[in-house]
């Protein structure tokens, strides 16, 4: 409730990045994924990138980031880059592209302080995209995110990101976890291949 040391501690934020890199670490970003945002997370299959965003001086928590193998089909990001099957697929221009399926501030810095907008323009900072190349061998050149609101979203105003338009919005229901693991599992150990 102090407006000054508020806005001292707001200018005084120096945010790093803090990719994860080992599967305890990957454990342990779930469990704050889940304490700080109410959507469920499943990784998608494919590349993943888990990483944190912290105050370097006080090593608070600010927000965190996934980044995952990008969407194969998404029309409204085909027609703005010109991409076709062949450029996608034959040309594996998606490993180029990661699409970031969390983007989440904690709060109140989030909500009070529009945290969320800085934590998803890290998500292009050379910190990642350095770790995109030494990890998949790839020069990641966009990062694509949908919004749980359409296009009222925190992007809207970050310099950098591009409003394309709206999805059509179809996405496979994945069914509950009772039911889903045991097909999973079922394919894995009869369908390895």
């Amino acid at each position: 409730m102090n407006k000054d040391l508020t806005i001292k501690e707001i200018n005084s934020i120096y945010p790093i990045i803090e990719i994860v890199k080992d599967s305890d670490d990957a454990s342990k970003w779930s469990d704050a994924r889940r304490m700080i945002h109410t959507m469920d997370f499943t990784a998608n299959p494919g590349r993943n990138v888990k990483i944190y965003v912290r105050d370097r001086d006080s090593g608070k928590l600010l927000g965190l980031i996934s980044l995952g193998s990008d969407i194969t089909s998404l029309g409204v990001r085909d027609a703005y880059i010109g991409w076709n099957k062949e450029d996608k697929f034959v040309n594996g221009k998606l490993n180029n592209t990661t699409i970031a399926t969390s983007i989440v501030s904690t709060q109140p810095f989030g909500y009070n302080f529009i945290g969320g907008k800085l934590i998803a323009a890290l998500t292009t900072s050379e910190e990642i995209r350095n770790h995109w190349k030494e990890t998949y061998g790839n020069i990641l050149v966009g990062v694509l995110t949908t919004s749980l609101y359409g296009i009222h979203s925190m992007y809207n105003g970050i310099p950098h990101f591009k409003t394309l338009g709206e999805s059509k919005g179809l996405i496979s229901i994945k069914p509950d976890d009772k039911y889903y693991d045991v097909w999973h599992q079922w394919l894995k150990d009869t369908h390895a291949d």
